[in-house]
Parts: structure tokens; C-alpha cells; sequence
């Protein structure tokens, strides 16, 4: 695991460098000498994994110092030294687990702080393990949400792979119920950023008068009902990613101050003075063109381009193949299993209405109509005629006539024929079936190719039209 980094915090800098040099004894730590307590509590610098802090409370009470070490470091374990003759009263300062322990500037002092710097590194090789463990177990479930064997997808996989091994911006294309939300987790939960929070905002579900709070916080009393301080989105997501959602949506007045945080890498809260730096990485995502709507003046020619960085676009549900039948059969699993009902299984013939059904909302209407149906399904077998959709196969004279596999199968691919113009190659890449098949089909006569048109010679074309 990486050093335990300790920041070594006192205005009397005799002490901090005995301190830092007798922890640093340990090669396990680093120990870093910082003077000017008031400084440090109140603008926050690097990483740190604890702090020891040397204080007397000359100008800030205990209460003062915990809520700076809450806002400005938070979580970050700190152990307190005060002189031997301090008699405040620590009671409710140490009822904040963030505060490991107050010691006395004594004899033992250094072996005092040596044992709680153990303890610290100690905790943190267990966070890390849990840490690990909570990586593979998200990765296991993000990948099993992710399905991607149709060539669109694999596309999109290879992209998301690239984005993941940097720190580039992204902007998801695709209609909604797409899983615009589920690439950008995957490209989060694979980036140096996983041990960090992604945070998801839906930019078009934040009133107008609240979305400058809402990303940037607000300090207390700035506005009315402001009745504390508030962090916002950018700041939560400091070290990890920030994801923004139909990011078409924003008002064009706050694309403004959007722009200006990515160029500076700073936000003002709402009524405060100084600026705070924050490391964000963000992805953006939205159903609408963009560069449509930079050319109409509903986005800002400028953000589009911060923004846009590796685009990565979605297909829709009815161009994906096969995955939609490998959909269909995780979410029955899903369902089963935590609704405590046996495992279903869909037909051949429901299989063949899914495949030809053009689902306007994509992932999510899927997912739905398969729930409902196994919902209302008496039998261990969904049929085609147990789905709420209308498939163009879902007709009386289709399934009236019991017929075998094979002959469904060339109904089908006779029917994807006439749809799109007898392009074999097209066919077989939205039905999930190599070329070869329907070439073997043809050359079998099972299917037919029309013959092309030829003109009587008297009528063709004047030569000169072209």
C-alpha cells in the first residue's frame, strides 16, 4: 500500500520538526511539517491521510476547529496536542470519530503519537482491502448490467476502455433509457478515480433558481432559507467524477459559469468570499444534438467543445441484436431472484416478437415490459403472446399455423430482406446472423432474391442527365 502521509500541524516549529523527524523513523510513513495552524484549518492543501495538530485554541475554540476539520478535511483521522497546563474541555470535541485523540505535550508524547500513527495505517490497509473487495463485487455488477456482443456495442465498449485510461472528458450520445448512466459508471469504476465518488446529476430536474447552489453550494445566511452552509455537486465530487446528465438541458446563463469551473478548476459558493480548487472529471451525456443546438444558440459554442472530448455514441435498443434477447434474460433472472420466484424462460416465438419489436424506450421499456410479463405469466414459459408490446410477428396467421424453427427462421429473415432493400450484410449485422447463412439460404432456394429491374432500351436514360 502507498505511505501513510501524516501533515504535522503547529505554530511552534521546534516541536513539528521533532515530531515529523521521529515518525519518519517508520518507513511506512511520511510525516510532513506545516506551520501556521489557523492557515492550514481554514485553506485546505493536499492529501492527507491524518493529521497530528498542535493547538491551543489562541483564536479558535475547539468547536471552531472541528467544524474547519469537517468542512476542509473531512473524514481524515486527527490527533490533537495541546501543552500540559490546557484545561479545556474536550468532552464534546472527542464524541466526533474524526478526532482519534487529545494528548498532552509531555515525556511520552512521541511514543504516544508513534502507537496512534499505527493505528491510523493500520485502519487504512483494512479500508483499502474493503476498498478492493467493493471494487471487484461493482465490477462484477456493472459488467453484468453491460451487455455487449452486437457490433454497435463493442464499438462503444473499445471507447469506453479508451476513456477509462484517462482523465479526458466524455460526452454520451443516445436516446434516453439508452444506459447512458451505466457507461458512464463503468467508465468511473475503471478509471484511476474508482475509490473516489461519482456523483449523477440530471441537469433538467434542477429548478432554474436553484442550479447555481445546487453545483457550486452556498454558504450560511447567503439567501433566504440558506439556514446552513451547503456543498455542492462540483465539491462532492472532488477527486472523483461528476456525471451530467442531459446536460442539453441547462439553462444557457449557467453554461456560463459552467465553463469558467472546467477552464479554472475553482468554484464561489453562493455568498461566500474565496475560491475552492476541486479535481473533477466530468461526463456529460444527453438525448439531444448538440451541435444542432450550438448552431440554433441554445448551447454555448464554447462548452461544447470542453465538453465534448471523446464522444461516445449509443445505439438504440432495436439496432443491438441479439443483446436484447441476453437483456431480456438477465432481467428475468433478476426479477426472479428478488421477487423469490421460480426462473422463467421466453420462447422461441416471444424471442422472435422482442427482436422485432422497435422498443421507443429502449433498455428501460424492455426491462419493463419483461418484468410485467413474468408478472402475469402463470406458466414457467413467457410467450410471445404474454408481452405487452404489438411485434410486427404478433399476428394470428404467424403464429396460427404450428410451424418448426427453421421455417420461423426464414420467415423472419425474408421479412428483414423486404424491410431494408435485400442488403444481405445489413441483415445479418441487425439479426445477429453471419452473412453466410442467408447466402446459404439463397444458393439452397428457401429464399429469393428479386431480379433486377432492366428498361426497355427505347426507354432508358438520356445519358446527358447524368
Amino acid at each position: 500500500m502507498n505511505k501513510l502521509r501524516i501533515a504535522v500541524v503547529a505554530d511552534n516549529e521546534p516541536l513539528i520538526k521533532r515530531i515529523a523527524y521521529h515518525l519518519n523513523l517508520n518507513a511506512d510513513w511520511e510525516a510532513i511539517s506545516v506551520s501556521g495552524v489557523e492557515d492550514f484549518l481554514v485553506k485546505p492543501r493536499d492529501e492527507w491521510h491524518a493529521i497530528i495538530l498542535c493547538y491551543d485554541f489562541k483564536f479558535l475554540d475547539s468547536e471552531d476547529c472541528l467544524e474547519l476539520l469537517r468542512e476542509n478535511y473531512q473524514g481524515i483521522k486527527t490527533v490533537h496536542v495541546v501543552s500540559q497546563d490546557n484545561e479545556a474541555d474536550y468532552r464534546d470535541y472527542l464524541s466526533d470519530e474524526q478526532i482519534l485523540d487529545v494528548v498532552k505535550n509531555d515525556d511520552v508524547l512521541l511514543d504516544t503519537l508513534w502507537n496512534h500513527a499505527g493505528v491510523i495505517h493500520r485502519g487504512q490497509s483494512y479500508s483499502n482491502q474493503i476498498s478492493h473487495l467493493k471494487k471487484t463485487s461493482t465490477e462484477v455488477q456493472i459488467l453484468e448490467d453491460f451487455v455487449c456482443t452486437s457490433p454497435e456495442m463493442i464499438l462503444v465498449r473499445n471507447l469506453m476502455n479508451k476513456a477509462s485510461n484517462s482523465d479526458i472528458n466524455v460526452t454520451i450520445f443516445g436516446d434516453t433509457g439508452t444506459g447512458k448512466e451505466v457507461v458512464a459508471k463503468y467508465i468511473h469504476h475503471e478509471s484511476r478515480r474508482w475509490n473516489n465518488k461519482m456523483v449523477a446529476v440530471n441537469v433538467s430536474a434542477i429548478p432554474t433558481e436553484l442550479i447555481e447552489s445546487a453545483f457550486f453550494g452556498h454558504e450560511k445566511g447567503s439567501f433566504t432559507g440558506a439556514i446552513s452552509r451547503k456543498i455542492g455537486y462540483f465539491e462532492e465530487a472532488s477527486s472523483g467524477t461528476l456525471f451530467l446528465d442531459e446536460i442539453g438541458d441547462m439553462d444557457i446563463r449557467m453554461q456560463a459559469k459552467l465553463l469558467r469551473v472546467l477552464q479554472e478548476g475553482e468554484i464561489t459558493r453562493v455568498g461566500g468570499l474565496g475560491s475552492i480548487k476541486v479535481d473533477v472529471r466530468v461526463i456529460s451525456a444527453t438525448h439531444k444534438d448538440l451541435k444542432k443546438e450550438v448552431e440554433q444558440g441554445n448551447f454555448r459554442e464554447d462548452l461544447y467543445y470542453r465538453l465534448l472530448g471523446l464522444s461516445i455514441k449509443l445505439p438504440p435498443l432495436k439496432d443491438r441484436g441479439e443483446d436484447i434477447i441476453l437483456m431480456s434474460e438477465r432481467f428475468i433472472h433478476d426479477f426472479c431472484k428478488k421477487n423469490k420466484k421460480p426462473l422463467k424462460y421466453l420462447s422461441d416465438c416471444a424471442k422472435v416478437a422482442l427482436m422485432s419489436y422497435t422498443f421507443a424506450g429502449n433498455v428501460r421499456e424492455l426491462k419493463a415490459v419483461i418484468e410485467l410479463a413474468i408478472v402475469m405469466t402463470d406458466t414457467q414459459t413467457i410467450y410471445a403472446e404474454n408481452l405487452n408490446i404489438k411485434s410486427d410477428f404478433q399476428r394470428e396467421d404467424f403464429f396460427a399455423i404450428e410451424r418448426t424453427l427453421e421455417d420461423y427462421e426464414l420467415i423472419i429473415i425474408e421479412h428483414f430482406l423486404k424491410k431494408y432493400d435485400y442488403k444481405v450484410r445489413f441483415v445479418a449485422k441487425k439479426l445477429g446472423i453471419g452473412k453466410t447463412k442467408i447466402y446459404d439460404l439463397l444458393q439452397r432456394g428457401l429464399l429469393e432474391m428479386p431480379k433486377p429491374k432492366t428498361e426497355p432500351e427505347d426507354e432508358l436514360p438520356d445519358q446527358n442527365n447524368f
